[in-house]
């Protein structure tokens, strides 16, 4: 049996009502998607008017999910009316390590030894410069 290869989604979304959470958990289940993060919908004041809609409830849930059930996750919640709007992205990947090349760890500039001037040294310089 050939295993199928989750990828991390993120769902923001903005509902009419607050309940309307637990249909796109129910959803995000019947479809088997991991549900690593959610978060619990807050309400807000928009910015301008969506389906006649002043206020909305605005959260987000991390997922993982086989890519190809994406599609079959969206129909659903475009047909929903209390559903307002959501958008599905793939989180970004965050960078924790720092490059590494040839077994060496490389800083991202590297560090040159400063030499200290005098007020002497440092007048002397000005001049060269002006000529």
């Amino acid at each position: 049996m050939e295993e199928k290869t989750l990828k991390a989604y993120e769902i923001s979304y903005l509902l009419k009502t607050e309940d309307e959470v637990s249909f796109v958990v129910k959803l995000l289940s019947d479809l088997g998607a991991e549900i690593v993060n959610e978060t619990t919908p807050a309400e807000i004041r928009l910015a301008y008017p969506i389906k006649k809609e002043t206020r909305a409830y605005f959260g987000y849930l991390h997922f993982n999910l086989d890519p190809e059930l994406i599609e079959k996750l969206k129909e659903p919640l475009q047909l929903n009316t209390k559903i307002l709007r959501f958008l599905i992205v793939t989180p970004p990947f965050i960078k924790t390590q720092v490059r590494r090349e040839f077994g060496e760890v490389r800083s991202p500039l590297p560090e040159q030894p400063r030499a200290e001037l005098s007020n002497d040294a440092l007048e002397e310089k000005l001049q060269e410069i002006k000529i």
